[in-house]
């Protein structure tokens, strides 16, 4: 079960107790094991489980979560980022409503079977490789709305442990916060550091395209850096996630285009 892999390999990490209390997903003790347990009936908790927060839309800079059925407005989300995972999403209908996507991908390189591009896929004659790089959808210019981007949306799903939590939020990041998210990254990465090693705030800022429409952009502030055993332990609960999400169903991920993220890549300045 979920928590008896991360439970074993954390249980004799040298972490404060603090530590332990602030992210006991981390290092679940018995009371929490048996809770999911029971609630999961032994099973894995899925992605369909986790909270999905979404980008706001008109230059909105707070986050609307939602716990107990009640909606709170939040400046900034704090937490560690358990995972990172690109994602990919076609529609033939250039304003999609709720129909699923007709290609997608959920590692932004290779599309998933069935997709109209993927192999084996209607039109799969067009994208010989099978990979997302050389697809016609996914070039410059394809956009199906006569613009200069792509066809094709590239975006990034966050998983963020809050503080208390038993199970990650999940927050879609659309293209035209993709570069934030990248220059964030490379700079921990230049000092040894993963994004999984830290604790995260995730804020939005008003930004305005070139056009004058304003959309909220992300702005990531490192809190902390963590201790190499919390380091541990975060990177742990990073590989059970990823298989949570390897046993989804993609379509479960997708969220309309209209929903978050606001306006288009190439309507920004860079």
């Amino acid at each position: 079960m979920a928590t008896e892999i991360v439970k074993k390999g954390t249980s004799e990490l040298d972490v404060s107790d603090e530590f332990r209390k602030k992210y006991r997903a981390l290092m679940p003790d018995d009371a929490m094991s048996e809770l999911m347990n029971e609630t999961f009936d032994d099973a894995e908790p899925g992605i369909r489980d986790l909270v999905h927060i979404k980008f706001p839309t008109g230059g909105e800079t707070s986050w609307i979560v939602t716990k107990g059925g009640n909606k709170t407005l939040v400046n900034e989300l704090t937490g560690i980022l358990v995972l990172q995972n690109p994602q990919r999403v076609f529609w033939t209908d250039p304003e999609p409503k709720n129909n699923a996507p007709e290609c997608m991908s959920m590692d932004g390189k290779k599309p998933i079977p069935g997709g109209l591009y993927a192999p084996g896929g209607a039109r799969a004659d067009d994208n010989p490789t099978g990979t997302c790089r050389n697809c016609p959808m996914a070039q410059w210019g394809s956009d199906l709305k006569g613009r200069a981007g792509q066809a094709c949306k590239e975006r990034k799903l966050l998983f963020l442990l809050t503080e208390g939590a038993m199970l990650p939020v999940v927050v879609t990041v659309p293209p035209a916060s993709l570069k934030a998210f990248k220059e964030w990254a490379v700079g921990l990465m230049t000092d040894m550091v993963g994004y999984w090693g830290v604790e995260v705030g995730l804020s939005l800022v008003e930004a305005q395209s070139k056009d004058g429409q304003k959309y909220a952009e992300l702005k990531l502030r490192v809190i902390r850096t963590l201790s190499d055993a919390e380091t541990e332990a975060s990177k742990q609960y990073k590989e059970m996630v990823k298989e949570w999400v390897a046993n989804t169903p993609a379509t479960m991920f997708v969220e309309n285009p209209a929903d978050g993220g606001g306006v288009s890549l190439e309507d920004i300045d860079l």
